[in-house]
């Protein structure tokens, strides 16, 4: 069962999958007449009549807008925070904090499916802005089509949506321009031919470290995949960290034994898992060696939700067809990629980069590039020292 809120026409829904819970939904009018307020309630897929559902804390209420207080005038920088909430605007919160990682401005208490603008005067300096999201499933696109961005001067210093429980940005004020490539740091002997470049060097001389790797056959990434792709971080289990379908921070609808869950037929999201390529092998011609068989880019795949995956380029979705128990998506392109086909939740550079920064280097892949390298006996140059993107593409 879900709830419709009615005020002057029907308004948004309850989300039926999150039960045993209060839901809040709130709607602003504006109107210079009497209009019709209330609730009503639909039976959906798999309803038999049996739920209970509460109405609690019903309160139409007349805004009142508060006067309007003059301009503070800066005389360093002015960013402007626009932040879009969900239908769950109470579960967000957000914090700027400068270098000494005090809080300097902060924001809570927000009605739902709103529009809020916040200006902050920053002086020059580095700093990162951190949004909450305490249920844990971000402010986009599962309950509205929430987002945030930080703008300077007409440019966009941090900007996002899909999250889960907590998304950090960092950014700096005083030189908001493009930064040249910088300058890696001293490497080791692995990484030694590489010392000292930036730019299509630097490149070109990873890929001359990593391409000889001794490559062990698409059979044998069953043997990575049940020591690689283990849950030993998030809950310990043991269970297969599946790309698809694991939660790293609630508990996963989908858990998978390795080895005896190997697909395999599947008709559904948790019958089995397999071995999938992130970078789609129809794109380099099929069984075509090394990359079919290479273990840094093979992962442990829900097989069901693979199959929706198919061959699609990654990207963010705007409007899904299909979503997996883990929030995976896909479905037609967010605009302003600069592309509008299907998509499976990178395509652009600019994306890819910011992927990169919003989601560091975790534990979790840092050890399953030490596994890869044990069996191929080479890295990813991209875990082992994030630094190289902007060494290589800038910032």
């Amino acid at each position: 069962m879900k709830a419709r809120l009615y005020v002057d026409g029907y308004r948004d829904y309850s989300v039926a999958t999150k039960t045993n819970q209060w839901q809040d939904i709130s709607y602003t009018a504006t109107s210079s007449k009497n209009i019709v307020v209330g609730v009503r309630f639909y039976d959906i897929s798999g309803f038999d009549g049996s739920e209970a559902v509460y109405l609690d804390n019903f309160q139409p209420t007349k805004a009142v807008t508060p006067p309007t207080k003059p301009p503070v005038s800066c005389s360093d920088t002015t960013a402007t925070l626009t932040l879009v909430t969900d239908s769950y605007a109470s579960e967000t919160s957000w914090a700027l904090k400068n270098s000494a990682n005090n809080v300097i401005f902060s924001g809570s208490g927000y009605s739902n499916d709103t529009t809020n603008t916040k200006a902050m005067c920053l002086v020059d300096g580095d700093y990162n802005f951190e949004i909450t999201d305490s249920y844990g499933d971000g402010i986009c696109c599962n309950s509205g089509n929430g987002s945030f961005k930080i703008v300077v001067n007409n440019k966009s210093l941090a900007s996002g949506g899909e999250f889960q429980k907590v998304k950090s940005v960092s950014f700096k004020i005083g030189n908001v321009g493009p930064n040249p490539p910088t300058k890696p740091p001293v490497l080791g002997t692995y990484y030694k031919q590489a010392e000292g470049l930036t730019g299509f060097q630097l490149k070109t001389a990873l890929y001359s470290i990593i391409r000889n790797h001794n490559g062990q056959g698409y059979s044998r990434i069953w043997n990575l995949v049940k020591v690689a792709d283990i849950d030993n971080i998030y809950e310990k289990d043991g269970s297969v960290l599946d790309m698809y379908s694991e939660k790293p921070v609630a508990n996963d609808s989908v858990s998978f034994a390795k080895i005896t869950d190997q697909c395999g037929q599947y008709k559904k999201e948790g019958d089995c898992y397999n071995r999938e390529h992130s970078f789609p092998k129809s794109w380099f011609g099929g069984k075509v060696e090394p990359m079919n068989s290479d273990g840094h880019h093979l992962f442990a795949t829900d097989g069901f939700v693979n199959s929706k995956r198919s061959n699609w380029p990654f990207g963010e979705v705007g409007s899904a067809t299909y979503t997996s128990s883990n929030g995976s998506k896909v479905g037609t392109a967010r605009s302003g990629l600069g592309y509008s086909g299907t998509v499976f939740e990178p395509w652009l550079l600019n994306m890819l980069k910011r992927w990169h920064t919003n989601d560091p280097v975790s534990e979790k892949k840092v050890s399953r590039n030490q596994a890869v390298f044990d069996f191929q006996e080479n890295r990813n140059p991209f875990i082992d020292h994030p630094e190289f993107v902007n060494a290589i593409w800038g910032q």
